[in-house]
This record gives structure tokens, C-alpha cells and sequence, in this order.
């Protein structure tokens, strides 16, 4: 190997080797062009672990050419640059529709020439086409074409970009192409559970929020959210060292703890509140008032964390490299929600787990990643099905037994007795307080009309009406207690 190695590699070990790279930034360009040779050299040699190492480092794999090469070395994929697919004998796949609409929003940071631009949309709409066809089973999401579109940019052989797509779909991204969203969201999960072991006081925060906030940049690979080519690029080269799914979920993460005074401080100004200081990290099981207001604006800054803040190098490769501790130190494996809420067949425990120890060509021999893709799309119908039904079950009236009907009616009866007995009492009282007042007021009357016999004038015609209202107010007292007494035996 000596002899095919530049001079200047000779003597160094790896590990020298690579802090060598990280000394200047950017790399200075003797420094880069040392580096492209000892890539194509790896490459030329097939020694994965060199290659791994290199795509960890500064500028990554430098460039499109040596991408289109190292990562199907990366990921294992064998690819074979005459091998094409005829999709237009095979039939259409649903999701074309979307598929157009989708491409024809593509490319809108890169490139900038328009005549480049619109031939990579053609080669973009065969290349998803292609592979929908390809795996008719599997749904279409957007995001997809963000991933598709770097793709393309990467491999100028469409042969080539064909089977990388395919087989990065099938192994890596067939959690987002189930029926449901399910998977996707569950995956995400992995975020809080990763940021409570690496900052539990500011996982209380961010926590209050559902992670849904990330599902943008993890169904697209950072590419809906990353402006540029080179540093979306330069992430792919880590995520694709690694080889697992698990790295984007672990990067974003590393992206919350790298800003998070920023995003503190954002919280604080748009809100209002403050959130900087030690004592906003709470340790009660209850949100603060100034957090439990404000937590649509906490969301807005959580999906928003990546494009606004990851926008230079420096940044994205201490991210980078932060998010690879966190994976060797905190291991998907150790965390609560990885163990119980991702699915056996999910990509994460399967053809995408960190240090996969099934390589491709397994999977690929006597049908085995298709067995694995036909099981995890049989659990994700039956879970939908099992949802469908849950939900008729609570829009349907729940059936009640014997004994449930007679507790309701002897209820109901109490209710009504009790409503019964209010509102006599209420009515006896009220009949009592008018016989009472009649039963005087019947009293007076009788010596006044006593004395109209002998009075004249005025005092005659008001004798005359009070005699009337007696006798009005006779009748009035028999009514009220002839109903009270029926309404107070009425009760028994």
C-alpha cells in the first residue's frame, strides 16, 4: 500500500493523519489536494475504514465525482453503471401526480443557471418515476424529491443514480414510505429522549413541545432546510459514514444543544419572558406559566433552528462531529423509546441500525429485503386498521348492560324525586305565606263591612272594595291550600 500512497502519507497513522486534516479550516489547498489523493486512492482499494474516516473530516469527500464513487462504497451498495431500468414498460404508480407538483418546486436554492436547472428537473421526474415504479408498494412523501434532487446533482449517470435512490430507499428511507406517518413520527421521539441524557434541564424545555417541529428536516435529510449544496452535501457525507438513519435524529439534536442560548434568547424576546438564565431550568413536574404561554412560539423556533442557524462550516462540522460522540457515548439502543416504540422491521433495527452487522448482499439474496419490506408493510396496515377502528368505537354509542340501565334509572329517579320535593317545597311555602295573608286580610275585611253599613260617601265605595277582595282572597286561600295539601301527600 506504501507504494501506491503519496509520499506524505507513508508514516502517518490514521489517527495522526486526521488531526493533521482538522488543523486549518478551511483547508489550506495543498491540504485538500492531499486529501482528494488519498480518497481516490481508499476509493481505488476499496478500504472502508479509511474512507470512513476521511468523509468524517474536514470538506468531507471535497467533491460531486468522488461522492458519486465513495458512497455506494459507504453504504455497500453495488452498483453497476450499465445496469438501467426501463420504467416506461412498467405501469404507473399512484403518486405521480404529487410527484410533478413536487419537481416542479424543486432546485430552488441550487443551481442557479436556469438551462442547468431544467434539464435537472427532467432527469429528476425519470429518476423518482423510476423508482416509485420500481417499488410500487412503497408511498411517495414530500420531501423525498429534496433528497432525490442531491441525487441527481451527485451522479451524472443515470444508471447510476437509479440504483443508489433505489437501494438508499429501500434500505435507509422505507420508514417514511409506509401508508402512514406513523413510523416517521415515532422515529422522531428518539430527539427527546437523546436531549434528556445529554441536557435533562434543557430537554424539560423543549420537551413541552412536540417534536414534530424536526419532521421536515428528517424526512428530507436536512435538504428542505440546508441552502447550501457543499454543506448538505458535507452532512450526507457523515450520515452515509455511519451508516445509519439514526445519525440525522442524532444530529438535530446536536443542532438544539450547539444554539441553545440562541434559541433561549429568541424564546425570551418573542415572548417576552425570560428563559436565559439557570433559573428558568426547572426541575417541578409542572411548566412554568411564562413556558405553558408560550409554547406555539417555542415550536416556530424549534423548526426553524436548522435554516436559520446552520449556516456556515464551522458550525455544521462541530454539529457533525458532536452528533457522532453523542452516538457512540448514547447509543440508540439504551434509550427507552428505541426499545419499545420503533418497529422490528423499522430501517433503525434492521438495514439502516448503527454498526450493521448483516451487509447488503445478504439482504439482497434469496429475497430477504423484500420478506422484511412485505412485514413492515403488513404491521403498518394492520396498525392503521386497528386506529380505524378505535375511532368507530368511540363515535359509537357504548352499549350498556342490565345493571348499567337500572343504576341510570334509579339515578334519574333520585334526580327527579329530588328536583320533585324542590320545587313543591318551594310551592307550599309560597301557597302557606298567601292563605296566612288572605286568612288576615279576610279578618279585616269582616269588621270593615260591618261598618259600611253605617258609613257613606268615600268611605263607602272603599268598604265595597275591600269586600270584594276578601271574598277574591277567600277563594285564593282555599285554592292554595287545597294544592299544597295535594302536593305535600302527593309525595308519599
Amino acid at each position: 500500500m506504501s507504494s501506491i500512497l503519496p509520499p506524505e502519507w507513508v508514516e502517518m497513522e490514521l489517527g495522526d493523519m486526521s488531526k493533521s486534516i482538522f488543523n486549518e479550516l478551511p483547508l489550506s489547498e495543498d491540504k485538500a489536494d492531499l486529501k482528494k489523493s488519498c480518497l481516490e486512492t481508499a476509493c481505488a482499494l476499496q478500504d472502508g475504514q479509511l474512507l470512513k474516516l476521511l468523509a468524517e473530516t474536514r470538506d468531507g469527500l471535497i467533491d460531486s465525482k468522488l461522492r458519486s464513487k465513495i458512497w455506494p462504497q459507504l453504504l455497500g451498495f453495488p452498483i453497476d453503471p450499465q445496469l438501467g431500468y426501463d420504467f416506461t414498460s412498467s405501469p404507473p404508480h399512484k403518486d405521480e401526480d404529487q410527484v410533478s407538483k413536487d419537481i416542479d418546486r424543486s432546485f430552488v436554492y441550487y443551481p442557479q443557471n436556469e438551462a442547468r436547472k431544467q434539464e435537472l428537473k427532467s432527469r429528476l421526474s425519470d429518476l423518482i418515476v423510476g423508482v416509485l415504479r420500481a417499488n410500487p408498494e412503497l408511498h411517495y412523501y414530500q420531501g423525498y424529491h429534496d433528497i432525490a434532487s442531491i441525487v441527481v446533482m451527485v451522479f451524472e449517470n443515470d444508471n447510476e443514480a437509479f440504483q443508489f435512490l433505489s437501494l438508499l430507499t429501500q434500505f435507509h428511507l422505507r420508514d417514511h414510505m409506509m401508508s402512514s406517518i406513523d413510523s416517521s413520527v415515532q422515529q422522531l421521539e428518539i430527539i427527546g429522549d437523546l436531549m434528556g441524557c445529554i441536557d435533562p434541564k434543557f430537554n424539560r424545555v423543549i420537551s413541552s413541545v412536540n417534536p414534530i417541529y424536526s419532521l421536515s428536516s428528517i424526512l428530507s435529510l436536512f435538504a428542505h432546510n440546508i441552502q447550501s449544496f457543499e454543506d448538505l452535501c458535507l452532512i450526507w457525507d457523515f450520515v452515509f459514514a455511519e451508516k445509519t438513519m439514526v445519525l440525522p435524529l442524532y444530529i438535530y439534536v446536536s443542532v438544539l444543544v450547539y444554539f441553545k442560548e440562541e434559541i433561549l434568547t429568541k424564546l425570551e424576546e418573542e415572548s417576552g419572558s425570560s428563559f436565559s438564565s439557570e433559573d428558568t431550568y426547572f426541575e417541578e413536574d409542572d411548566l412554568p406559566m411564562n413556558l405553558e404561554n408560550n409554547l406555539d412560539i417555542l415550536h416556530s423556533i424549534l423548526t426553524n433552528v436548522v435554516g436559520e442557524n446552520l449556516g456556515n462550516e464551522f458550525e455544521i462540522f462541530q454539529v457533525l462531529h458532536s452528533s457522532v460522540e453523542y452516538l457512540q457515548n448514547h447509543p440508540p439502543s439504551q434509550l427507552k423509546c428505541f426499545q419499545t416504540r420503533i418497529s422490528e422491521f423499522s430501517v433503525l433495527k434492521t438495514t439502516s441500525k448503527p454498526e450493521g452487522d448483516v451487509p447488503v448482499s445478504s439482504y439482497l439474496e434469496d429475497d430477504r429485503l423484500s420478506t422484511l419490506i412485505t412485514k413492515q408493510i403488513d404491521e403498518d396496515k394492520a396498525k392503521a386498521e386497528k386506529r380505524r377502528l378505535q375511532l368507530i368505537a368511540s363515535r359509537r354509542p357504548r352499549k350498556t348492560s342490565s345493571m348499567d340501565n337500572l343504576r341510570k334509572y334509579l339515578y334519574d329517579r333520585v334526580l327527579i324525586n329530588r328536583n320533585r320535593k324542590l320545587k313543591v317545597s318551594m310551592f307550599v311555602k309560597i301557597s302557606f305565606t298567601i292563605g296566612i295573608l288572605s286568612f288576615l286580610l279576610h279578618y279585616y275585611t269582616d269588621k270593615a263591612q260591618f261598618r259600611s253599613l253605617y258609613g257613606a260617601g268615600v268611605n263607602g265605595v272603599h268598604n265595597m272594595v275591600i269586600v270584594k277582595f276578601a271574598s277574591f282572597s277567600n277563594t285564593v286561600a282555599g285554592i292554595n291550600f287545597g294544592a299544597a295539601k295535594e302536593s305535600v301527600f302527593g309525595l308519599f
